[in-house]
């Protein structure tokens, strides 16, 4: 019966050898000592090594690699894959233990041409990961808005630093448009988005008003202009919309500014004109011929040129009155500008009223400078401004004691027309000039115009 046994044992190993080299597979059966019991034709090929069977795994092109695996399969009996170098050639072998566990059964495939491509990809991968990493980068640092945004509630999954910007409170990636926008306060810029959302089509921004948070509390209106993009999912449909915004809001301020300075050139351009009518008029009636005509016109228009000069050219906001005074004086020198005294209130005064001002006080210093209290050398002269019936006065004073002025002048010329109805009228206020011995007082009356605090 054991001699029975044993013929049938072998014979069943034979079967299986049989089947194995007959397959039509890459078979290589190994047993526990590391030697090829079988190759079959289609792996002798693979391996390009023929009459392998009953050589060493560690003799075979490749064979240390596949002993090492054989001996972790003999003693965990776990299947494994490994991957055979062979010159340039790559093989794949599935290893498991052989049926009665004395040994280890191999199936074998050329992957060249597979892991050639698995190469390719991850090159490839490596390279589009590279890329989108810089393309991040230059996103993250640009320097307008760009964010990312997912689905109809508008679920921010990209935010680059400018972004960030316009939402200063809290980190704006992960949250919808609702919970880091004043949500009924920016309806308008919601519908933009919606817009792109819905339509699958390009949305655009023009100087869109936008409410922002301040970190310290409360908020401010900026304003924007950009693209709203939709961008499509893997089912073809719209999964979310891109945003591409800059801000404008200085840009809008400055065309504000400059609308405003048109508006104001205009109506200093019209006052200019008025008052160089009045001269024109003026000399006439007073010059002895037209040489006389000519020099006392052209003196005065120099003169109204000079006291506007600095305004035309200036700061387009409000100026101060005190700013206005020292511009004045900058032309005397310092030993006449330390006997002028400046009290009382200091307004900001807005471009067209300063303007009308600033020629009062250039009359008032040239007439101090050629017959008042800066023609003698303990003359004085003291400027009060107060608030008054909702408005401002503005006192100059002139003291001097070796002043001796008649008190009713021998002929009141343009000066005294500028000083008394020309600027009063233009001030939309009133003008008393009274003349002194030892000066001239003069009291203007203005109401608060733009600029003043």
């Amino acid at each position: 019966m054991k001699h029975s046994s044993g013929l049938a044992t072998g014979d069943a190993e034979e079967g299986e050898m049989s089947i194995l080299r007959d397959a039509g597979l890459a078979v290589l059966l190994v047993d526990v000592e590391r030697t090829v019991m079988l190759a079959s034709p289609e792996c002798e090929t693979l391996f390009g090594m023929y009459g392998m069977t009953g050589r060493r795994l560690e003799a075979v092109p490749g064979g240390p690699a596949l002993a090492t695996a054989v001996g972790a399969v003999l003693q965990d009996g776990i299947r494994r894959n490994v991957k055979v170098d062979l010159d340039g050639r790559v093989l794949e072998a599935r290893l498991g233990r052989r049926r009665g566990g004395d040994g280890v059964v191999a199936v074998l495939c050329d992957a060249t041409e597979h892991y050639a491509r698995v190469r390719r990809l991850e090159a490839e991968a490596e390279r589009l990961a590279e890329q989108q990493a810089r393309f991040r980068e230059l996103l993250t640092k640009a320097p307008f808005a760009v964010g990312i945004h997912s689905g109809p509630e508008h679920v921010c999954v990209f935010a680059n630093e400018e972004f960030h910007n316009w939402h200063p409170l809290a980190d704006p990636v992960g949250t919808t448009f609702d919970e880091r926008c004043f949500g009924l306060e920016n309806e308008a810029t919601r519908a933009i988005l919606d817009g792109a959302f819905r339509s699958g089509q390009t949305q655009v921004a023009k100087a869109q008003a936008f409410l922002n948070a301040r970190p310290g509390g409360g908020s401010e209106m900026r304003y924007f202009t950009g693209i709203a993009q939709p961008y499509e999912g893997p089912d073809g449909t719209t999964a979310g919309v891109m945003t591409i915004t800059y801000e404008v809001t200085e840009d809008l301020r400055q065309r504000q500014r400059d609308e405003l300075m048109v508006s104001e050139l205009r109506h200093r351009v019209k006052n200019l004109l008025a008052i160089v009518q009045a001269v024109a008029a003026f000399s006439a009636i007073k010059a002895a011929d037209k040489e006389d005509l000519l020099a006392r016109f052209q003196e005065r228009i120099e003169a109204i040129g000079r006291a506007n000069s600095q305004l035309i050219t200036s700061d387009r906001g409000a100026r101060t009155l005190s700013n206005l005074i020292a511009q004045e004086m900058e032309q005397l020198g310092p030993e006449l500008q330390e006997r002028l005294a400046v009290t009382g209130e200091d307004p900001r005064l807005a471009p067209g009223l300063a303007s009308v001002i600033v020629l009062a006080l250039h009359e008032l210093i040239n007439n101090a400078v050629k017959h008042g209290a800066y023609s003698v050398a303990d003359g004085r002269v003291a400027v009060e401004v107060a608030r008054e019936d909702g408005g401002y006065r503005l006192a100059w004073r002139e003291r001097s004691g070796s002043l001796a002025l008649p008190e009713v002048p021998e002929r009141e010329g343009f000066g005294v027309l500028l000083l008394r109805e020309l600027i009063a009228g233009e001030v939309g206020g009133e003008a008393r000039l009274g003349f002194r011995p030892d000066g001239i007082d003069y009291v203007l009356r203005f109401p608060v115009a733009e600029g003043a605090p």
